[in-house]
């Protein structure tokens, strides 16, 4: 081999040892738990490591060619430090500001070296970043930790100071009560001795209470034999009450079984609309006549027929069990019919239904009717297809009979027939959406 192939493969060994010393380093850069900023001479990122893309949010190709001012604020000071590298050639751990891609601010630690070519000219910057933002916020624990603890010694001094000067009172209060007690003591012993020398005078005064304490007995005797007479005439007294109680409840059964006899139903209201008394035929089918209850079947009164229907409704459902014989969903009462006289001509009656939940029906009521007209036949007011006209709270009017009677079960039953007139205001057409999600309506009560 010549001298020229040698020196040529020992420049091959070296540059292949040059690939693999910078292949090295460039590995090393990017595991390195320290973000590391190249930077050409006018401050250009030409390159980051991984460390510098996790920290800052911006990968390599968002950042290179970008000013390091965009990473810092404010800008000035990263602008300013890189001017004083340049005569110091490097600087050490400078706490700066980082903003990231998202804006956060980061507290940093930065180093900043001059990057120069094999002739020893500055070609650019280096520049690393460290992030304080764990040591800052344990700073600011040490700090707060340090501020309690003081906080925590000076409560503590006061309290022990506040304490020191209870004990001291204290002490001073249960001196001031052993002299007190002592006093007391020496005072005790004085007033025995007293005692002791005056013993045949106390014996007399023992003697004298003595004396008063039968005399008191004497009279507790005498006023217990006063007790006992006042005692039987209390007795005499309430056998005489005993007796009246008796009598009372005598009437009060007479007065019910008038009252269960009347042949209509019977409603009591109290002043605040409340039901104190009904009697059966009231509660069978709630008919009532309007003058019973103070009221007259016009317009302007149906504020009161409202008030006055559901307190009625209300109380019968609350007082007992309302029970069809056959249908268990019409257990309940629907409403409340008054009976009033008629205003106009060729009527028989009028009158006014509260129903639901307060509602005023603006007809007769068809199902009112019917159920009257059963009510009058089985009271034999009424003969089969005997017609009744009744008129509603505003005048419109219905007609009535009974056409057949017949069986419901074992009940006897009438087959009613209403007559009334309706007219057609308006047409509608509803239409049904699949994807609605109420199209099956809805009830809230």
């Amino acid at each position: 081999m010549t001298k020229e192939e040698s020196q040529k493969q020992e420049l091959e060994i070296l540059k292949e040892d040059f690939e693999d010393l910078k292949k090295y380093l460039d590995e090393l850069r990017e595991i390195l738990p320290v973000s590391v900023c190249t930077l050409s001479s006018f401050s250009v990122v030409v390159d980051i490591n991984k460390t510098t893309e996790v920290l800052t949010g911006y990968s390599s190709l968002e950042i290179i060619g970008k000013h390091i001012g965009v990473l810092f604020y404010p800008k000035k000071d990263i602008v300013k430090l890189l001017k004083e590298v340049q005569g110091k050639k490097e600087i050490r751990e400078k706490e700066a500001t980082l903003v990231t891609k998202n804006k956060s601010k980061i507290p940093v630690s930065i180093s900043i070296s001059l990057r120069k070519d094999p002739k020893g000219n500055p070609i650019g910057y280096f520049l690393t970043i460290i992030n304080l933002s764990k040591i800052k916020k344990y700073q600011k624990q040490l700090e707060k930790s340090a501020k309690e603890l003081e906080e925590a010694k000076t409560i503590s001094d006061i309290k022990a100071e506040a304490r020191t000067k209870e004990l001291k009172v204290l002490a001073k209060s249960l001196e001031h009560k052993v002299e007190e007690r002592t006093l007391e003591l020496e005072q005790s012993k004085k007033a025995l001795t007293n005692m002791l020398e005056d013993t045949e005078e106390a014996r007399k005064i023992a003697e004298e209470r003595k004396k008063e304490v039968e005399k008191r007995a004497k009279e507790l005797e005498e006023r217990t034999e006063e007790l006992e007479k006042v005692r039987a005439v209390l007795s005499n007294i309430l056998e005489d009450v005993d007796k009246l109680r008796v009598l009372a409840e005598e009437e009060r059964d007479k007065t019910r079984a008038i009252i269960v006899s009347f042949a209509d139903g019977l409603v009591v209201l109290d002043k605040e609309n409340k039901i104190t008394l009904i009697n059966p035929k009231g509660e069978s089918l709630l008919n009532v006549k309007a003058k019973e209850v103070g009221l007259t079947c016009t317009p302007d009164k149906f504020r009161d027929f409202i008030e006055k229907g559901m307190a009625i409704k209300r109380a019968i459902m609350a007082s007992r069990p309302v029970v069809h014989p056959y249908e268990k969903d019409l257990n309940f009462l629907y409403g409340t019919i008054f009976i009033c006289p008629p205003l106009g001509k060729g009527v028989d009656s009028r009158s006014v239904c509260i129903f639901a939940e307060g509602e005023v029906d603006r007809s007769p009521t068809g199902t009112g009717l019917s159920g009257r007209l059963a009510i009058l036949h089985a009271r034999q007011k009424i003969a089969l297809n005997q017609q009744i006209v009744v008129e509603s709270i505003i005048g419109t009017r219905f007609k009535g009979r009974i056409v057949e009677t017949t069986k419901f079960g074992p009940h006897p039953a009438v087959i009613p027939e209403v007559e009334g007139s309706a007219y057609i205001t308006g047409r509608h057409e509803f239409l049904f959406d699949p994807e609605d999600p109420l199209q099956d309506g809805f009830i809230l009560r």
